[in-house]
């Protein structure tokens, strides 16, 4: 992946109410693989999960990054991570992340009620998930 200029990371690692890797040896296994962790996430409720994912990338070396992970427009910005260098390509992405500084933040509750009250709309509309076979 990377000779086509793609970074590898990993979202939200230890988050106990979403789809964690945290959880199992496939993290592990990724190591030689990834070139960021997600250390903290603006998303994450309760527990140490962004503490966990921050330990983790500071254990083993790599870099942490702070993301919004903006489901509305009022989330967007809620935590960022700063950058110096030219990130605008792999290999400069790749020479900044260690520099990083992370911005944190939290969405008001009221912003990620907005997640759930727009999927329920689509739904009794009958607009589900499209799975990747269709539409194509």
């Amino acid at each position: 992946m990377r000779e086509q200029g793609g970074l590898i990371g990993v979202p939200h690692p230890f988050d106990r109410l979403r789809g964690s890797m945290g959880r199992n040896e496939a993290l592990e296994a990724l190591l030689g693989l990834v070139d960021w962790v997600e250390g903290y996430n603006a998303r994450v409720l309760g527990g140490s999960g962004n503490e966990q994912a921050a330990l983790f990338a500071h254990d083993h070396g790599l870099p942490a990054v702070a993301v919004s992970d903006a489901h509305s427009t009022l989330e967007v910005g809620v935590a960022y991570t700063t950058l110096t260098g030219d990130p605008s390509t792999a290999a400069g992405l790749l020479a900044a992340l260690p520099s990083a500084e992370l911005v944190t933040g939290r969405a008001t509750y009221f912003a990620r009620l907005v997640t759930p009250i727009a999927k329920l709309v689509q739904r009794s509309r009958g607009n589900g998930r499209v799975s990747g076979g269709q539409g194509r």
